[in-house]
């Protein structure tokens, strides 16, 4: 599970991530699963310029450097780095421009497919390079045109798809 701004705030402030780590062990993860890296990061330490922001960085840049470069990588994030353009203006939706590049230079430098985020309560996808930026819409509040709904993603060994569903039309079943 990685925090959004509603479980750390925007830009999270000592009490809010010593309340967070109260009740969750952690705020990232890494782990490689069938040839396939999945990372998770704390983006709301991106969005606050402290500390913690550095430290998860080198963090990232570790784990994406120290394995083989032949595995397939997705990452998770609650804000999304951008909505429709690598170059789009700063807004409550995106991570800042100069911390957007530098991540995503990172991410296309070490074989990162995919990112999937939520936070901007509506759908959207675009891509930087060789990555895919998935936004998913929220289950409960929409702030745009999508309905409330998930998203199913399904990983192969050398693709993956997914498909966004929303709770109006949820099948009975859901074929993983």
């Amino acid at each position: 599970m990685i925090p959004g701004n509603h479980d750390m705030g925007q830009k999270p402030t000592e009490k809010n991530i010593e309340f967070y780590f109260r009740h969750y062990e952690n705020d990232k993860f890494n782990f490689i699963h069938k040839n396939i890296q999945f990372i998770g990061i704390n983006s709301c330490y991106i969005n606050s310029e402290n500390e913690n922001e550095d430290i998860q960085f080198h963090w990232l840049k570790k784990n994406l450097e120290s394995n083989p470069q032949n595995l397939r990588r997705i990452v998770f994030t609650h804000h999304p780095f951008f909505i429709r353009d690598i170059d789009e203006k700063d807004n409550y939706s995106n991570i800042p421009l100069q911390k957007r590049k530098l991540y995503m230079d990172l991410f296309v430098d070490n074989n990162v497919k995919a990112i999937f985020s939520g936070h901007y309560h509506n759908n959207a996808e675009s891509s930087y390079k060789s990555v895919d930026m998935i936004t998913t819409s929220a289950v409960g509040k929409q702030l745009g045109q999508a309905k409330s709904g998930f998203r199913i993603v399904k990983v192969y060994s050398d693709s993956l798809s997914h498909e966004y569903i929303e709770i109006s039309n949820l099948p009975k079943k859901i074929k993983l």
